[in-house]
């Protein structure tokens, strides 16, 4: 952490000579703009600080400390690029996530998406969406929606990203947020499992086969 503050820092306090040393050393301008815009709580996280562990306010926090990011005497340039990415991917899951709860997900589903325990799902729901969780909408949609869901559904797989394995985790999070987006919120996401998962035994729809967290 001391090494990643204080290079960062010295990109404020460098002159033109001194930055074009870090740039013949292998940082480019883009990732020195990305460190430089680093919050302190970022850092910490990139660093494997203090900030809590995963489970702890939803996906995309660090697991423990003595994650390497490339700082040393010598500077790891991929190491820390790569660093950077996973971060980056941790903050898209969080905030997914969030996004998950405040569509109304179940907390099963939430659970085997994004890895959370469903006891930890269930307290994420009820301080995130109090609304949801509290007289929220039925788990059932009126059955004027119910074909309108199906075929959003079944539209949503061929939206899938290409390169990921069918059932994977994020596929299937992919897949319920295509189909959440274009009913245009009508229904909640509970309401989408629901009426999908009513329909896979008919063979109307098919479901992903997602592994279940033990």
């Amino acid at each position: 952490m001391l090494l990643l503050t204080r290079l960062i820092a010295s990109f404020d306090e460098a002159d033109h000579s001194q930055l074009d040393a870090l740039l013949a050393a292998g940082l480019t301008p883009e990732l020195v703009e990305r460190l430089r815009t680093l919050t302190l709580f970022d850092a910490l996280r990139l660093t494997g600080g203090q900030g809590g562990h995963e489970g702890q306010g939803g996906p995309g926090w660090p697991v423990g400390p003595g994650r390497s990011v490339g700082l040393s005497i010598a500077l790891d340039v991929p190491a820390l690029q790569h660093q950077l990415l996973s971060l980056d991917r941790l903050k898209a899951d969080r905030l997914a996530y969030e996004a998950f709860v405040k569509a109304g997900a179940s907390a099963g589903l939430l659970a085997r998406l994004f890895g959370v325990r469903p006891a930890e799902a269930r307290l994420h729901r009820k301080y995130l969406a109090p609304e949801v969780t509290l007289g929220g909408r039925p788990r059932t949609p009126p059955d004027a929606l119910v074909a309108d869901i199906l075929q959003a559904w079944n539209s949503a797989r061929a939206g899938l990203a290409l390169g990921e394995t069918p059932g994977n985790g994020r596929n299937e999070r992919a897949r319920y947020w295509a189909t959440y987006e274009s009913l245009g919120g009508q229904v909640s996401l509970s309401q989408i499992e629901n009426t999908v998962r009513g329909a896979a035994g008919t063979g109307t729809v098919d479901m992903p086969a997602t592994r279940r967290r033990r």
